[in-house]
C-alpha cells in the first residue's frame, strides 16, 4: 500500500466560529451571567500552550461531506464512487493550531433556540460564542487509497473550504463562517 502525505496550507476567508459544548447552567447564575462567565470556554484550547485550535476532525468531517455533495466515479470502478474512499482512506490526526489565546478571541451573541433546537423552535435566549476573524495555518493529511488522486482530493478540499466549511454556523448548515481556501500543498509518498 502506498501511503502519501499531503501538507496543507490554508487560510480563513471569513470568521471561525467554535461552538464547544460547556457545562450546564448553574440554577445560581442567571442565563446572560453564566454566557458572560462561559463564552470563552466554547473555543478549543491546547491547555499546555494556552493556543486556541479548530479540531482536526472538523476538516475530516467536511472533506467526507464534500466528498458526498459533489459525487464523483471512480475509474475503472463501476458505479463506485469516491465518498467511501474519502471518508475510509484519509486520515488527519493533528488539530489546526492558531497564533491566539483564549484572551484574543472576539465575542458575538445571537438569539438562540434554548433548547438547542436547530429549527428555532421554542424559547429564545442570547447565546455568546468565540469569533477569530483571522485564521489559518498547516494541516497533514495521509492518504491510504491509490484510486484518490492529488487532483481529486485536492478538489475534494477546495470545495470543503468553500461548500462545507468548519465550525458554528459554517455554509453545510445554511451560515457563512469557516470559510476557507487552500493557499499550497506539498506532497510526499512515505
Amino acid at each position: 500500500m502506498i501511503i502519501r502525505k499531503c501538507n496543507v496550507n490554508i487560510k480563513g476567508i471569513s470568521p471561525y466560529s467554535p461552538s464547544k459544548p460547556i457545562a450546564e447552567k448553574p440554577k445560581e447564575y442567571s442565563h446572560k451571567e453564566w454566557e458572560e462567565m462561559q463564552w470563552r470556554n466554547k473555543a478549543h484550547v491546547d491547555e499546555r500552550t494556552g493556543k486556541v485550535f479548530v479540531p482536526f476532525m472538523s476538516f475530516k468531517k467536511a472533506l467526507t461531506s464534500s466528498a458526498k455533495l459533489t459525487i464523483r466515479k471512480v475509474s475503472g470502478k463501476g458505479n463506485k464512487t469516491f465518498s467511501s474512499i474519502v471518508q475510509a482512506g484519509i486520515m488527519i490526526d493533528t488539530p489546526l493550531m492558531l497564533d491566539i489565546t483564549r484572551d484574543d478571541l472576539i465575542p458575538e451573541s445571537f438569539l438562540c433556540s434554548a433548547t438547542g433546537d436547530p429549527t428555532g423552535k421554542g424559547s429564545r435566549v442570547m447565546r455568546t460564542f468565540p469569533r477569530i476573524d483571522d485564521w489559518g495555518g498547516m494541516l497533514t493529511f495521509h492518504i491510504f487509497q491509490e484510486d484518490l488522486s492529488k487532483d481529486v482530493f485536492e478538489e475534494y478540499l477546495e470545495e470543503a473550504g468553500m461548500m462545507i466549511g468548519v465550525g458554528r454556523f459554517r455554509p453545510e448548515n445554511g451560515g457563512v463562517n469557516g470559510r476557507f481556501q487552500i493557499q499550497k500543498t506539498e506532497w510526499e509518498t512515505l
